[in-house]
């Protein structure tokens, strides 16, 4: 582990999450937006996961204010069968789709036994751990992915990127 720089400012829990929960909504953030961005936010930095934490709040904020992403969406659900549906988001904030997703589907799956839950058109999704972490919470085993554009050159001459991100978390109870 690295050592902690004498000039580290630490922050108390409930304080970091009231700011990120304050910034959101000056933003024009809804109610759900607001708590799930800054809870998922919060809880990656406390996870040590800060590339997914709260260094992404000033980004989530000023994607907001600039009209990149809707901080107030209005979500569409369809059902193209009984333990699946499809979220679009409304380019709404990706943790707040993706935990709505994670939320229907643990409520699909006490019903069916299984279920699956896609969400379309939303921004940067955040850490995947954010989902996995919320179904185990409810007791459900879940399994939560994204994949993006590719963003990075496989060799340092490449023309152009190709190597796209795809993250998996996977988390039972």
């Amino acid at each position: 582990m690295a050592p902690v720089p004498e000039d580290a400012v630490f922050v108390e829990h409930a304080a970091l999450l009231a700011f990120a929960r304050d910034a959101l909504g000056a933003v024009g953030a809804d109610d759900w937006s607001r708590d799930t961005v800054a809870e998922a936010l919060v809880t990656a930095s406390l996870r040590g996961t800060d590339s997914h934490g709260v260094r992404l709040l000033s980004g989530y904020c000023n994607a907001a204010k600039s009209g990149r992403m809707n901080p107030s969406p209005s979500y569409t659900v369809t059902h193209p069968y009984p333990s699946f549906a499809v979220i679009d988001a409304d380019e709404g904030y990706g943790l707040a789709a993706g935990c709505k997703a994670i939320d229907m589907g643990v409520e699909m799956a006490r019903t069916y036994g299984v279920a699956a839950v896609a969400v379309k058109n939303s921004r940067h999704a955040g850490p995947m751990a954010a989902y996995t972490t919320r179904a185990a919470a409810q007791g459900c085993i879940a399994m939560a992915m994204t994949s993006v554009p590719p963003a990075m050159r496989s060799r340092q001459h490449s023309q152009r990127p190709q190597l796209p991100s795809r993250c998996v978390s996977l988390r039972g109870c």
